[in-house]
């Protein structure tokens, strides 16, 4: 398949080529009107090299024959010692920062305060921005938020790596366990989310009086567009069905209003369990478009979620010991990824940086892209979409910090850039602003 520059589009003048075909006929067009041609080269998905603006924009995909199956920082990767093909590894990353980019910009946006703007702006500019390459290994920096695809994929799987082997030894006794309580708004959310991690340590200081306690707890929420509330509740991992049915009797005491026929408890798989770490709030609306897709979250709930959860943990274990303290805690400050091994001009110094329109890294000193990672269809129309509402949402508060933002002291206002100015001229009653910059326009034009 090949994609357009401009967000993955199929090029329709290419369709039924083959591949030496497309590989001949094609270049692709990157960061600041910079033409470059991609080139297939032996142990490579491609190289490039600066040419004239071609006729054609596209990209390669690299075969899937051979590679691994087990996608970068999953479950599945982590019993194998032995590091996967750097080059899959470094497109799912792609993917990842391709999803992350937009994502945080819309959410800085929309963002009600400072404080959460600015970590936004950390997630859309600098995190995974810039692949630093040296001695073999590919570095960069993460901004660990829980909003940023690329770093809740690390987490995960260091959460994983933490609690992996003991769930594994649960063997059969392991079970899920999901408590909820009633909907709520979100001025109410994080005091709700505090409240259920109180009732939670509660349940399980009881049930250690007759069982033995040993269970993981992960809290999520999620956002209905239809009622426009949101939905805080916990998956549990626990060890036993006895253990698994006390928690929810002691749940429901503490939780009058909370329906039993909310509350679930069932054997679990081993994967079921590692969803536990994923994420804290899913991007999908419970909505439907009209042709049966589902569409993504409001950034504004989005928001509300993150700010509610903010310095709160995601999970926590019950009886459980973690490998690792540092992986176990989902707060815990994550250090520059140096670890992953260069896939072309391993013994250059290369400076890869992210260029969104070509969904990949890219050096500018020659144009060549480092992963070649191609969007699938779904992706690309997710992709499209993002990067939409990020555009329009960051137009929105452009408009407005026209009015908003503070004047300078002592500098007055033009009166044709004052906010409902026109209006008070064409009344009788000029504001004390419209009179004093009047004044000194007729002060001015006098003299």
């Amino acid at each position: 398949m090949t994609t357009a520059a401009y967000g993955g589009r199929p090029s329709s003048d290419l369709r039924g080529c083959s591949r030496s075909d497309r590989a001949s006929r094609t270049s692709m067009r990157v960061g600041h009107c910079m033409d470059i041609t991609i080139r297939p080269s032996s142990g490579q998905c491609g190289t490039a090299s600066k040419r004239r603006p071609q006729a054609v924009a596209a990209r390669f995909v690299v075969s899937g024959k051979g590679r691994a199956t087990a996608p970068l920082d999953t479950p599945e990767q982590l019993d194998i010692p032995a590091p996967l093909d750097p080059a899959f590894q470094l497109r799912k990353r792609a993917k990842r920062k391709a999803l992350a980019h937009p994502l945080a910009r819309e959410l800085r946006a929309v963002a009600a305060g400072p404080l959460m703007g600015n970590a936004y702006g950390r997630t859309a500019d600098r995190c995974g921005q810039l692949l630093d390459q040296g001695n073999g290994k590919i570095g960069t920096w993460w901004c660990g938020s829980r909003w940023c695809p690329c770093c809740m994929a690390v987490r995960t799987a260091r959460a994983w790596a933490a609690y992996g082997a003991t769930v594994r030894d649960w063997g059969a006794d392991r079970w899920l366990v999901t408590l909820t309580v009633p909907n709520c708004s979100g001025g109410a959310l994080r005091g709700t989310v505090k409240a259920m991690h109180a009732a939670f340590a509660n349940c399980c200081r009881s049930l250690k009086r007759n069982h033995e306690v040993q269970a993981i707890r992960a809290t999520e929420v999620t956002y209905s567009e239809e009622r426009g509330d949101f939905h805080p509740h916990m998956h549990v991992a626990v060890r036993g069905a006895a253990v698994a049915n006390a928690l929810i009797a002691e749940w429901l005491e503490r939780w009058p209003n909370a329906r039993r026929v909310a509350q679930d408890a069932r054997q679990a798989s081993e994967g079921a369990v590692s969803e536990l770490f994923k994420y804290a709030t899913k991007l999908a609306s419970d909505k439907r478009n009209a042709d049966g897709s589902r569409g993504v979250v409001p950034a504004r709930a989005l928001d509300v979620i993150f700010t509610a959860l903010r310095s709160l943990r995601l999970w926590q274990p019950v009886g459980v010991r973690a490998a690792d303290d540092d992986a176990a805690n989902d707060d815990a400050e994550m250090q520059t990824d140096t670890g992953t091994p260069a896939i072309t001009r391993i013994t250059e110094s290369i400076v890869w940086q992210w260029n969104q329109r070509a969904r990949d890294w890219v050096d500018y000193s020659t144009g060549e892209c480092l992963t070649c990672y191609a969007p699938g269809p779904a992706v690309s129309a997710l992709l499209d979409l993002l990067e939409t509402r990020a555009i329009e949402a960051e137009h929105l508060r452009q408009k407005r910090s026209i009015y908003d933002k503070p004047e300078p002291p002592g500098v007055p206002r033009s009166p044709a850039l004052t906010p409902g100015m026109d209006r008070r001229l064409e009344g009788r009653t000029p504001g004390p602003r419209a009179g004093a910059c009047l004044s000194a326009a007729g002060r001015g034009s006098s003299s």
